[in-house]
């Protein structure tokens, strides 16, 4: 059951509720089939949750949709090589910003530097755990961000948390960090 079912369900149980509450503490108005129609209808959004079909009297019959839960498939490892080849990203000024050895930009070894420098201080060698942030768009160091991170992404070295789009480092990315010296050793990276 997602969110907008979930509050869905809640505000007929509600309503229902209120009515029968209504009900019983005017005395004029007994419990009859109206007060049992209004407990009826608030129990059925919740019926999905306990049965998948449902037969009632009279030939009716109700049935849920299955939904699949879980994570999403693992994406394949992203392979580097060690070939003379640049990265053909968009607003990346190949010249000045590639580093010729690694074919990462400075904007992507400072995020990459943040990373695992953060990283190693916050849970050191617990590779279960990962160290994130976010840099917000008021800040001047934002667009560098943004390049790095697009860099990382496309790299498979970070992912971006949907819910609060923090940025963390992949299986990759801290496999590449850990064997890079430079990285672990980068002069820039952002401060917190």
């Amino acid at each position: 059951m997602d969110t907008v079912q979930l509050k869905t369900a809640i505000i007929i149980s509600c309503i229902c509720a209120i009515a029968i509450v209504l009900r019983l503490i005017k005395p004029s108005w007994a419990i009859d089939d109206k007060t049992v129609f209004f407990l009826a209808l608030g129990v059925i959004p919740w019926l999905p949750l306990f049965f998948k079909k449902i037969d009632l009297p009279g030939g009716f019959s109700a049935e849920a949709k299955d939904r699949k839960q879980g994570k999403s498939e693992p994406l394949p490892p992203v392979e580097t090589s060690n070939q003379e080849s640049t990265l053909a990203l968009p607003g990346f000024d190949q010249k000045n910003d590639v580093n010729e050895s690694l074919h990462l930009t400075k904007h992507a070894k400072k995020v990459l530097a943040t990373l695992w420098r953060y990283q190693r201080q916050s849970f050191g060698n617990d590779n279960s755990k990962r160290w994130t942030f976010l840099i917000y768009p008021g800040s001047v160091e934002y667009f560098q961000f943004l390049t790095g991170v697009a860099e990382l992404g496309w790299l498979g070295y970070v992912s971006i948390n949907p819910e609060n789009n923090q940025v963390a480092l992949t299986n990759e990315g801290l496999s590449y960090s850990s064997k890079d010296e430079e990285i672990q050793h980068y002069p820039e990276y952002f401060k917190f």
